[in-house]
């Protein structure tokens, strides 16, 4: 061996005698040159377990964890490298790495007393710091200690913050957080830092949701000016402001739960609408008596206009506003009456500032007016059925589009396109009947034909989005078809998809005279291909895309273009695709065009009188296009679902609008239709997505999520289907549908679902007994309609397996005489409403009281004579278990129906059946008058 090879053992004594002499910097300085160029495995790791030594003497505990984690590497079991890593982890707290290299010493060397030792101090200490730290408020003290820490590492620190918001959200968490005082701690540790800043939002978030009290305490401890200053003291960063603003709507959001509570809707009481709007009165009264309330929303407001805040920091204002307003009406008539429709079109309409590259009077972005417009839209919802608020609402926004309109400045007239757009995007009603009036439609005509291409663009908006009805079309038309045209034919394309879409709007909806003009030489399915061409633009502008889907939801009104893009696989996988975008606008064309595809739109009632009157008339009648026959909507419809329709679906996030959540339950309702694919809309998904649309939103997309969902409980197995609480939860919804003003087919498919869940189990059957189900139940057992009557007696015979309602056929003081009712149904045609009803009295005859009932009954012996000699077997056998439940009650039940000639049919069914089940209920009669002592066993028979 050289000396170049022996070199390294030099500085490996050398470092030796350095350790003894306690200098431990000079023996690291040697260890680490001899490692260098050492070579031997053996003598490296002789190396580091040393320089771990001296770093543990001079409290470098990581250092010294890193050197034996090589050793160890290399040999698992080494009891020297185990053995300092064990001391340094205990040195720095970690007590669970650290009993882990203990346990394995002690395996190793048993019999070594400094192990021994080490072993007992560790496992002690880690046993009092497991139980301390298993309780929340350990846990949580351990986090704040972490915190307030000067020598923490920074990713502690982040984990213990971390920790703290997500036990903020729990309700052990909250309490802990705020009786130890350490909310108080966190608003003072987590200021000066944009990052800490944040979370200590989250944590407050969390502290407030769902709770009145808590929410008050926080705005005591952290005021709403504290709030005003915490939104602009990090205005740049949105995340920030955007989680600020959470936190004064969700302190907003439990003042209104906390009194909607009070005072919601019991779905035992009639009159809903009244009651609604008495509940509405009622929490507006009460939450406006906190003072607070109106500060938060005054809060608000002064943001909308600080021009401080930038541009996307105001939309964030804009969305807690959106927010807000979802929570109650109440939030949306303080921006009413204070004028808020206003200032929120005028912010709304600043968004042509950017546009055009100029600066505007508050900083906002192109998008604010798309904000803007979402806020308005949740306002107009709840106040439509309120004339006195939508007057103002309309006068508003007609007072600020007038006065924009009427300018004689070319940039305030910009404005005006914007706020006329903002106005017909959050409510088409109010849009259309505004853009018809003042002469508004010829102004934005006049504006469409100026050279500069923002004008155009953006009066080619407002035609596109108030072509939806069908005299603004007509109007349209008449004023400027060639403008339109124009437009269409522009090199520029946001000019020219929007010029596109009013096109294929004025041709669809229009008078047949437009049509005609649009629609020659196959002009929908030109106007098609040019849709389709923005669709499949490898263009990143997802705009472009938006409005081809808004041009298809009125293409697609035709049938020949219905089957162009169920067959255009490319163009339909795109559509699909676009449902996943967060983009929620896009929503309304996709869903508009799918309900077309699927023919799951409102059609005319037929009236045949008319239709013979108009043919004696020889007036054309209209005719169905051949490619909507039933037949060919089932191929789109099973096109549509190979394509991914389904997941489509539920990947459409934040719906917002009843009206769009009415088109998703349109179409769910069209896919329910086919038997064969509602195993699909299981298996994507699609029952957590229809379940809220069946509990809010319009009557009729309630009815028709309802319905959607109660098909799907009809041919399948219930347990599978609405897994978990879902079964508990689709309950209301398909009690709701039994109500005497639904229609009788909807009010079938609710009885035959509720059938299937009562079958499920008693807990199910609780829920419908409290949802009020039994007495919708019992109300169609009085139907007219055969279907009708006979659901709701299978519906009776599942529920009454529950005790509280089988109680209620023992209820001898109710006016509907139940068991007469039931006794006699027995004995009715059709055949099926006989065999529900025999078995819902097979059940109830287990009761000795309702036995009594049963034969006081005038024609109960030849109801029972009727079952017992049908040529049902399913029909006989229930009346076999009836009449042996009758015998088995008691000795002078028993005696009158031996007595009567009942007991010969019994006689003669003895002789001559074979069927298992019929023997066996018929040994029950016997036995049962045997026992009775009325009859005797002939020993000769």
């Amino acid at each position: 061996m050289g000396n170049n090879e022996n070199e390294w053992l030099k500085y490996k004594e050398e470092g030796n005698k350095a350790f003894k002499l306690s200098k431990y910097e000079e023996a690291i300085r040697n260890y680490s040159t001899a490692l260098e160029t050492c070579k031997q495995k053996d003598d490296i790791s002789t190396l580091y377990k040393n320089r771990s030594a001296c770093y543990l003497k001079l409290k470098k505990y990581d250092e010294a964890i890193n050197d034996v984690d090589k050793v160890l590497k290399q040999n698992g079991s080494d009891v020297k490298a185990l053995f300092r890593r064990c001391q340094a982890n205990e040195a720095l707290g970690k007590l669970e790495p650290a009993f882990i290299d203990i346990k394995r010493l002690i395996q190793l060397e048993p019999k070594n007393t400094a192990i021994q030792e080490a072993f007992r101090r560790i496992r002690l200490n880690a046993q009092e710091k497991l139980s301390k730290t298993q309780s929340t408020s350990g846990m949580i003290n351990d986090m704040m200690e972490a915190l307030a820490s000067k020598t923490e590492t920074p990713e502690r620190k982040r984990q213990a913050l971390s920790n703290l918001v997500i036990y903020s959200h729990q309700s052990g968490g909250r309490h802990v957080l705020f009786k130890e005082g350490y909310l108080e701690k966190l608003i003072v540790l987590l200021s000066g830092d944009v990052e800490n800043s944040i979370s200590l939002m989250k944590i407050l978030h969390g502290f407030c949701e769902n709770n009145l009290q808590q929410s008050l305490a926080v705005l005591k401890i952290f005021p709403v000016s504290k709030l005003q200053h915490a939104v602009l003291e990090y205005p740049s960063n949105i995340d920030h402001t955007t989680n600020t603003l959470s936190v004064v709507a969700v302190i907003l959001k439990a003042m209104i739960e906390h009194f909607k509570e009070l005072h919601k809707l019991k779905p035992e009481q009639e009159g809903k609408y009244v009651f609604v709007k008495e509940s509405q009165d009622k929490v507006k009264a009460d939450v406006e008596k906190i003072p607070s309330y109106l500060t938060l929303l005054q809060l608000l407001v002064s943001l909308l206009s600080d021009k401080a805040l930038p541009a996307e920091g105001r939309d964030a204002v804009v969305d807690a506003f959106i927010k807000a307003i979802g929570y109650h009406k109440c939030v949306g008539d303080f921006i009413i009456v204070n004028k808020g429709v206003r200032k929120l079109l005028e912010l709304a309409a600043l968004s042509c500032f950017p546009m055009i590259n100029e600066a505007a009077p508050l900083p906002v972005t192109e998008k604010t007016y798309i904000h803007v417009s979402v806020a308005l839209s949740l306002i107009f919802e709840y106040i439509q059925y309120h004339e006195k608020e939508k007057v103002k609402y309309v006068e508003q926004v007609e007072s600020v589009v007038n006065s924009l309109i009427d300018s004689k400045n070319f940039t305030v007239n910009l404005q005006a396109l914007v706020a006329l757009s903002t106005v017909i995007l959050s409510s088409r009603e109010t849009g259309q009947t505004l853009a018809t009036k003042n002469d508004n439609i010829s102004k934005v005509m006049v504006l469409a034909c100026r050279e500069e291409s923002v004008a155009k663009r953006l009066a080619g908006e407002v035609l596109a989005l108030a072509a939806t009805d069908k005299t603004v079309c007509n109007s349209i038309a008449e004023l400027g078809l060639e403008i339109l045209k124009k437009l269409y034919q522009s090199s520029d394309h946001s000019i020219r998809v929007r010029g596109l879409v009013a096109l294929c709007k004025v041709c669809m909806k229009g008078s047949g005279s437009v049509r005609d003009q649009i629609l020659v030489d196959d002009g929908a399915e030109k106007l098609y291909q040019a849709c389709r061409k923005f669709l499949m633009s490898t263009s990143k502008e997802f705009e472009l895309k938006k409005w081809a889907c808004e041009g298809l939801a009125y293409l697609t009104l035709d049938a020949d273009v219905k089957e162009l893009l169920v067959d255009d696989t490319a163009a339909l996988n795109t559509l699909l695709d676009l449902a996943k975008s967060d983009d929620t606008t896009v929503m309304y064309g996709i869903c508009n065009t799918l309900v077309n595809l699927t023919n799951s739109y409102d059609k005319p009632d037929r009236n045949p009188e008319l239709e013979e009157i108009a043919k004696f008339a020889k007036q054309p009648l209209p005719q169905a296009h051949e490619k909507d026959a039933e037949d060919f909507v089932t191929k789109r419809v099973t096109k549509l679902i190979e394509h991914g329709l389904v997941t489509a679906l539920v990947n459409f996030k934040n719906v917002r609008s009843d009206n769009t959540k009415e088109m998703i339950a349109r179409i769910f309702s069209a896919v329910a239709t086919d038997v064969s694919l509602r195993g699909k809309i299981i298996a994507q998904g699609g029952v957590k997505t229809l379940l809220p649309f069946a509990l809010s939103g319009t009557e009729k997309g309630e009815d028709l999520a309802s319905q959607a969902l109660a098909r799907i409980a009809i041919t399948n197995d219930p347990r599978l289907a609405f897994t978990g609480q879902r079964c508990m939860e689709v309950v209301r919804p398909f009690v709701k549908m039994l109500h005497f003003r639904r229609d009788p087919l909807l009010r079938f498919e609710g009885l035959m679902a509720l059938t299937n869940l009562a079958s499920m189990n008693d807990d199910v059957r609780r829920r419908i007994m409290k949802e009020k189900g039994f007495e919708e139940i019992e109300a169609l057992m009085f139907e007219e309609d055969d279907d009708l009557r006979r659901a709701a007696t299978e519906c009776m015979c599942n529920l009454v397996l529950n005790e509280q309602a089988f109680n209620r056929f023992k209820d001898k003081t109710s006016p509907t005489e139940r068991v007469k009712l039931i006794t006699l149904y027995c004995g009715e045609d059709p055949p099926e409403l006989a065999r529900a009803a025999a078995g819902t009295l097979a059940i109830l005859t287990s009761d000795a009281e309702i036995c009594k009932m049963v034969v006081e009954i005038k024609s109960h012996l030849e109801i029972l004579k009727f079952l017992l000699t049908s040529q049902n077997l399913e029909l006989r056998h229930r009346g076999l278990f009836i009449v042996a439940n009758l015998l088995e009650s008691e000795k002078e039940i028993a005696a009158k129906l031996i007595e009567d000639e009942l007991f010969e049919v019994l006689l003669a069914l003895k002789a001559t059946v074979t069927q298992e089940n019929l023997s066996n209920e018929l040994n029950r009669c016997f036995n049962a008058a045997e026992k009775w002592k009325i009859i005797q066993e002939n020993p000769g028979q």
